[in-house]
């Protein structure tokens, strides 16, 4: 009962770390659920097309892995330097999968 009690206090309650450049609250825990789950169902439909395609898909889990990545930062970033690398780095792995696969 008291981790249960623990667990759901840590969701409700906004927390700010390293310095105040993230921000964790229950606004921002559901928009990262939401991307992952977002993610995996692209994995899942991305999986059915490239079995009928020849050519190895090696680099795209990597690369998705990658923008989820940069994603969940930028959801949760607080900070203008923060924000902007986020958004670079989700930007750059955008760009090389549009490049591999455009």
């Amino acid at each position: 009962m008291i981790i249960m009690y623990f667990f759901l206090s840590f969701f409700t309650t906004p927390h700010i770390f390293f310095n105040q450049a993230f921000v964790a609250s229950q606004y921002v825990y559901f928009f990262k659920g939401l991307t992952t789950i977002t993610v995996f169902i692209i994995f899942t439909t991305l999986d059915k097309t490239f079995k009928e395609e020849k050519r190895p898909a090696v680099e795209l889990p990597l690369l998705m892995g990658l923008g989820l990545f940069f994603m969940l930062i930028l959801l949760s970033a607080n900070n203008l330097f923060i924000f902007v690398f986020s958004i670079v780095g989700f930007s750059l792995s955008l760009y090389v999968l549009s490049l591999l696969y455009g």
